[in-house]
């Protein structure tokens, strides 16, 4: 279930999954519309809560600081540690994710380009009735 857009919550999907289990004539109908609809719901409900934790921080620097330069340095600081901190760590994540799932990649690439050799040979070797 992937919300997006204007969407706050996938209805139509949850609203489907009800149908479903409506229509359940037995036990393992049941527990499979269970089974199958509920994991995405909780999946989505555990995202939900784990972007509230990370932003929350955030509403603390709606109210901008007084003058007292005490303030201001609390409030900047603050800033970096609730804004940007988490952003460039998660730069440096994506980062080593495109490295690591590129080299993924090429192995993926070598290994067809081996099988490839390896079929043609092995067709080159099989002998003509």
């Amino acid at each position: 279930m992937n919300i997006e857009g204007t969407e706050l919550i996938a209805e139509q999907y949850i609203d489907a999954l009800i149908a479903r289990i409506n229509a359940a004539l037995n036990l393992s109908d049941l527990q499979q519309a269970v089974e199958d609809g509920v994991q995405p719901i909780t999946g989505q409900l555990e995202v939900i809560a784990w972007e509230i934790q990370m932003l929350a921080p955030l509403l603390a620097l709606l109210n901008p600081p007084t003058i007292d330069p005490t303030k201001i340095v609390t409030w900047i600081t603050d800033f970096i540690a609730a804004q940007i901190a988490p952003q460039v760590t998660a730069y440096h994540k994506h980062v080593a994710q495109l490295a690591a799932l590129t080299a993924k990649v090429a192995q993926i690439e070598n290994a067809v380009e081996r099988a490839r050799e390896r079929i043609n040979n092995a067709a080159g070797q099989i002998p003509g009735l």
